[in-house]
This record gives C-alpha cells, structure tokens and sequence, in this order.
C-alpha cells in the first residue's frame, strides 16, 4: 500500500487516471485522493450513478462506455464463449471433470462465460483507458463494499487488479489506497444493525413478532423444528404402493410451481412434497416436509473427496501444460492469471 503525501505545488503534474468504480466508492475516493485532483486529472466512473455523483459535485469525469469499442466487445463474446467450452478439455481431448458420467466443465459452462466474459471485456476496458489516456499515474481505491457470486469470487475489483497487471511493465505510477480510516464506523453500524428489532411474518402473515435481527435465524430454525416434530408423528399413507413423492430442490421451486398446483397435486391423500431445508422456509402443510442434506451428505463425502482430490491434480496438469497455448490468450495478454483461481473454485 502507498501512502498519501502533499504534493509539491511548484512541481509539475503528472497526467492521472482516477478509476472510480461504483457509486459506494464515492466519498472515500475524493476523501483519498483529494491532493491529487487538478486539471490534468482524468475521471472515469464505472456505472451511471458514479457519473452522475461526479457531474454533480462538478468534478470533470468520462464514462467508462466512452472507451468501448461494440466490434471488440462481439470479438471478446465470442472469445468466452470458446473458452467456456473448452477450458475442461485436456491436451488428450478428454473431459477432466466428468463425474458419475457427467461433464461438470459442460454443465458450468453458462457460468464460465460470464465470468470469462466479463473479465474479457474488463481487459478491453482498461486497455483503451490507458492506450488513449496513457497516464503517468493511476489511483485506485481498495474495496470496501465489494459483491461476490456464490464461489467467492470477486467481481466489482476486476478493473483494478487489471488496472495494476497491465500497469506493472510501465513507468507508470500505480496508487492502491485502503479505508482504514473509514473501517471503525462501518463496523459499529453494522454490529448495532444487528440488535434493531424487526417484525418479521410467518405462516403467510397470518402471525407476525418482534426480534432483534441477530435472533432472528434461531426463532425460524425453532418454529421449523417444532413443525418438523409435529408432522412426524401424524400419520401418513406413504405405505400404498401408489403413492407419489416429489422432491424439490428448495422451498423456492414451491413457490415457482404456484400455490394452486401445489394444492392441485396435494389434494390426493397420497402425494408428499419433500424439500431442502437451506433457505428456512416453513409450511404448515402436513405433505411438505423439509429434508436435511445431512444424510445425503454423508453417502457421497468419501467419492466426492476422492474425486475432487484427483480432479485437483488434472486441473493442476492441464493449466501447467495449456497456459501458453493461443486458448489462454486474449489481446496478447494470458488470461491464466486471472481465471485459475476462478476455475479452481468452481
């Protein structure tokens, strides 16, 4: 990390890009960076409500769009696309990540493209950023409020670990400030947030009651315990040889079904309804019940950890050899970098 410093007013100034890459960043970025503002600065905000914050506040900023080129972003789609199909392919034309006969690699592939495209079209990005502007210094803020998709991966920060790969090679000056001075307050807002009543509904609004937040997820775990007991000793017909099951992968595909199928397919004394128990939803209904995934779980942890073991090292084998071959290029730049992790986690 680099420290701010007074700059010298009688020494000249050097062009500079200030990346500012989400309207959360704002405030702390002009706190930061406020000695390094003046005419040879260059803004360039993320997303429209950035822009519009800049606008207001009268600071000169561009767009991000202004440096996108629609002909290289086709070019980048494409790209992904190719490599979303073939990133799970070996130098022998095997498919790695087949387990119990299915493609893992294929069924990640709607997945892959996203993330691969996206950081495709981050690196046209910052690319003509720096080939139309080439700047003598570029700021960055670290994140403070960042979103993830469900493996953990980063994606509001993607601009600036760009930003400082390409940056590395040339006699540029790259400045990544934190907000430690900003942390405290934010951590005290969200540990009081945590003891602010709420009234929460259950039993579709028929019933409502008051809790602190923190409390709430053990109140919806005790409620469904006590459903969960309840249904168990009532009795069921589950002995007739017609009886039909369904099983859902969550409490939400109920609610896609719609209440009236739902009613429709539970009319019938021997239809039950079982789902995960994930999401804590609850429903009185005495033909759906939640199942744990403990149990499933249990039965495939030893092959799953086998085959994730094994899974590794192919993975590990294929980057090794692949990793310099034109597949992981995009825009003469090596894209192993950024997406190992990436894979590796998915």
């Amino acid at each position: 990390m680099q420290y701010i410093s007074r700059i010298n007013p009688n020494k000249k100034m050097a062009k500079t890009v200030a990346f500012i890459d989400n309207f959360d960043e704002v405030e702390i970025f002009l706190k930061t960076f406020n000695f390094y503002f003046d005419e040879d600065t260059i803004c360039i905000a993320g997303d429209a409500l950035t822009l519009m914050e800049l606008k207001r506040r009268g600071i000169q900023c561009k767009a991000l769009d202004a440096y996108r080129n629609k002909i290289k972003y086709e070019e980048a789609e494409n790209y992904s696309m190719e490599l979303a199909r073939k990133w799970f392919i070996d130098s022998e034309s095997n498919d790695f990540t087949e387990f119990e006969g299915i493609s893992l690699g294929n069924c990640l592939q709607a997945k892959t493209f996203f993330y691969i495209c996206y950081l495709t079209k981050t690196i046209l990005d910052v690319s003509n950023i720096i080939r139309i502007e080439d700047p003598e210094r570029v700021l960055l803020l670290k994140n403070n409020i960042i979103s993830t998709d469900e493996y953990g991966i980063y994606l509001d920060c993607l601009h600036k670990n760009v930003f400082q790969f390409l940056m590395k090679d040339k006699k540029c000056d790259v400045m990544v400030c934190g907000f430690e001075n900003y942390k405290l307050p934010s951590i005290l807002k969200n540990i009081l947030r945590q003891f602010r009543f709420e009234r929460k509904n259950v039993f579709k609004g028929n019933f409502f009651y008051y809790c602190p937040k923190f409390l709430n997820s053990f109140i919806i775990r005790f409620i469904i315990t006590v459903l969960d007991q309840v249904k168990r000793v009532l009795p069921k017909n589950a002995n007739k040889l017609s009886s039909v099951r369904a099983l859902t992968l969550s409490a939400s595909d109920l609610t896609y079904f719609g209440e009236a199928l739902i009613e429709s397919y539970l009319r019938k004394g021997d239809n039950y309804l079982y789902y995960f128990d994930d999401e804590k939803n609850f429903y009185c209904n005495t033909r759906i019940t939640h199942v744990s995934r403990r149990k499933i779980n249990s039965l495939l942890r030893k092959k799953k950890s086998a085959y994730l073991s094994n899974l590794k090292l192919k993975f590990e084998k294929s980057i090794k050899f692949e990793k310099k071959k034109s597949q992981w290029v995009f825009e003469n730049l090596p894209l192993v970098d950024f997406l190992e992790k990436y894979l590796s986690k998915i």
